[in-house]
């Protein structure tokens, strides 16, 4: 699928102008979470906008060296973000109006989402643009210390009510989730329980607290009863 929304770069930098009070200003790098890929789960991934209105993302692996790759231009159209990562054929649409910058993923047979937060690290677009792939630092892995499982919400339970709920969060370097956000959630029955379970999880430390940014992370709870015939 070919996304069919362009806007002059006089357009697009009026419109940043025009609404940088009120909405989100893509232009910098970002760590997001890309989620809903049935196969790959949630994914690790940073991409970095330019006044050129060219993409550059890298995967954050932790077992690899990490590399940079120029993708599609970015456009904005009516407060929100396109653009395109033809290796994987996913269209991307972010909504401007957030807090965090966010939205949905779209191929030819499924759907997802994805949700980020700010990176103080600075980019050479200039550079990669030039280079297809540049090898950069190692990413330290978030690894969990404590997981907890939401407990079934008595009620859901009584009326057979099943569900699904996903929440991103920020993770400081000391392992604490802070501003835990619901994505997604089938049923409000399900918010209390999902949100309790998140925050009594902890990850392990991975720096500084006053050297290094928050990152994201993505959880997904879902709630199946067990029937019995």
């Amino acid at each position: 699928m070919v996304i069919n929304f362009f806007l002059s770069p006089f357009s697009v930098a009026q419109n940043i102008r025009s609404f940088q009070s009120e909405v989100i200003n893509p232009l910098g790098t970002w760590n997001c979470i890309i989620y809903g890929s049935p196969d790959l789960g949630n994914e690790n991934y940073s991409f970095s906008f330019a006044n050129d209105y060219s993409v550059l993302v890298s995967k954050n692996d932790a077992e690899e060296e990490r590399l940079w790759q120029n993708i599609s231009p970015w456009v904005i159209n009516d407060r929100e973000l396109f653009f395109t990562d033809n290796r994987m054929a996913r269209d991307f649409r972010g909504d401007l109006n957030r807090s965090n910058l966010g939205g949905d993923w779209r191929t030819s047979n499924s759907v997802g989402g994805w949700w980020c937060t700010r990176s103080d690290e600075e980019v050479d677009h200039s550079f990669y643009n030039n280079n297809d792939n540049q090898k950069v630092g190692i990413i330290i892995p978030l690894i969990p210390e404590i997981m907890i499982t939401p407990a079934y919400p008595r009620q859901a339970h009584r009326e057979g009510l099943e569900g699904r709920a996903v929440i991103c969060f920020e993770i400081l370097p000391n392992g604490e989730i802070i501003n835990p956000e619901f994505l997604e959630l089938s049923d409000e029955i399900f918010r209390a329980s999902s949100l309790d379970a998140l925050m009594s999880t902890k990850f392990k430390p991975w720096g500084q607290l006053v050297d290094l940014e928050s990152r994201p992370a993505c959880r997904s709870y879902m709630y199946r009863l067990d029937y019995a015939y």
